[in-house]
């Protein structure tokens, strides 16, 4: 049996910072009221929405932020290119011993979630970029020091949304608690299709994109990338399979970005503007930027 890796040392013999009744366990998914059908987002959408804008306040700088606009997909990975279902198994059935199997496990795991584990979980899906892998890079490796980075990594995340939801529209599986009243999330239920797991690829993406940057720290973002990608279980709102197929869709998805010029020319940017913040943060003089008092 699986047992969550709680290794994140924010949340480690921590308290928790809201109590336990503020964190909603959807015994029954929330029913929006027919008016608003058609404007209800899922949980991954709002949090590409609050991504964009996080990023727009970043660059500030260069523009308003309710003038900044957020990056289109397709810059470097277009999605039409990409047939999701020739890239991973199909989505089990309902009525499969996969699902089962998956079933069984997400009931198991909901009886061990702890407090600790919920509030991490919560965490994850609230804070939905690479900067998560800030405990295996440096307590360095945030927005506010990497503007520059914090731009490409929106772009390469609304990439990687336009390919991964295509496979969500193909198979439609539906989300754990809508198939098994057992199961009650305790994180937000997104309304969108369960398979396969968003959250999952995007971590695989940006662990396997930054292993070019930081070689030396691979085994560790791919522990980190897990470690995500297992957080969508605890919270009841993917099946293992989900996780699973993530994984797979986000191997792909780096080989292909890394196949990209213009990819592997802003991977070069961010590991110029790493290794200036990782310089001021430990306390050595910054190299100075390319091009420097050049006029």
């Amino acid at each position: 049996m699986r047992v969550f890796p709680m290794s994140d040392p924010r949340f480690r013999g921590r308290k928790l910072t809201y109590p336990l009744q503020d964190i909603p366990c959807h015994r029954h998914p929330p029913q929006p009221k027919k008016a608003s059908m058609a404007v209800q987002n899922s949980c991954e959408e709002n949090i590409m929405k609050t991504l964009r804008l996080g990023f727009s306040l970043i660059l500030l700088g260069l523009t308003a932020p309710w003038l900044a606009a957020a990056p289109a997909a397709g810059k470097y990975l277009r999605s039409e290119a990409f047939d999701v279902s020739s890239l991973i198994p199909p989505a089990p059935a309902d009525n499969s011993l996969t699902t089962a199997a998956d079933v069984t496990t997400l009931l198991e795991v909901q009886k061990r979630r702890t407090p600790e584990a919920i509030a991490f979980a919560a965490f994850i899906a609230d804070h939905y970029s690479a900067f998560q892998f800030d405990t295996v890079i440096g307590e360095w490796f945030t927005p506010e020091n990497l503007p520059v980075s914090a731009a490409i990594f929106a772009q390469i995340a609304e990439d990687r949304y336009a390919i991964s939801s295509k496979g969500k529209k193909i198979w439609q599986r539906p989300r754990p608690p809508l198939l098994d009243p057992r199961i009650h999330a305790c994180i937000h239920l997104p309304h969108s299709d369960s398979y396969p797991s968003g959250h999952a690829t995007m971590a695989y993406v940006w662990a396997d994109l930054l292993a070019e940057m930081f070689p030396e720290k691979r085994d560790a973002l791919r522990e980190r990338a897990e470690l995500i990608a297992w957080t969508r279980v605890i919270g009841g709102v993917h099946y293992p399979s989900d996780i699973t197929a993530g994984r797979m869709l986000g191997d792909r998805l780096a080989q292909e970005f890394l196949k990209i010029p213009a990819l592997q020319a802003a991977l070069q940017d961010i590991r110029q503007e790493a290794a200036r913040a990782a310089a001021v943060s430990s306390g050595a003089k910054p190299a100075p930027s390319p091009g420097a008092g050049l006029r």
